[in-house]
């Protein structure tokens, strides 16, 4: 699927996704709107800072999603966190990540 069909379909949907292309260097390539409305942040602080997605994870909690976001392989990998919104609230969260590789060798995280 092509990040114009995604972004519609998670609009749609109201689907939290987002995508981060973890080489060569972490990027941040979406956020979808109910993504950044539960965790509470704007969509360009995301793409401005790619870290952030596992800094609103809660101190105790962050180990965990960065184990899965470093797993190896196109396997999904499945996480329940809390995260901090802006409000201060937690939030408990469950991530279904997938890791996939691009034909020229990029690595994404969705």
């Amino acid at each position: 699927m092509d990040l114009e069909r995604l972004v519609e379909a998670a609009d749609l949907l109201s689907l939290g996704v987002y995508v981060i292309r973890q080489t060569p260097e972490p990027t941040v390539e979406f956020v979808s709107h109910a993504a950044a409305d539960l965790l509470g942040h704007p969509l360009p602080e995301f793409v401005a800072d790619p870290a952030l997605l596992v800094r609103v994870v809660d101190p105790r909690d962050q180990p965990a999603i960065r184990r899965a976001m470093r797993t190896d392989g196109d396997d999904r990998v499945e996480v329940t966190v809390r995260h901090r919104g802006r409000d201060g609230k937690p939030r408990w969260v469950q991530h279904t990540l997938r890791h996939h590789t691009r034909p020229d060798g990029q690595r994404l995280l969705y």
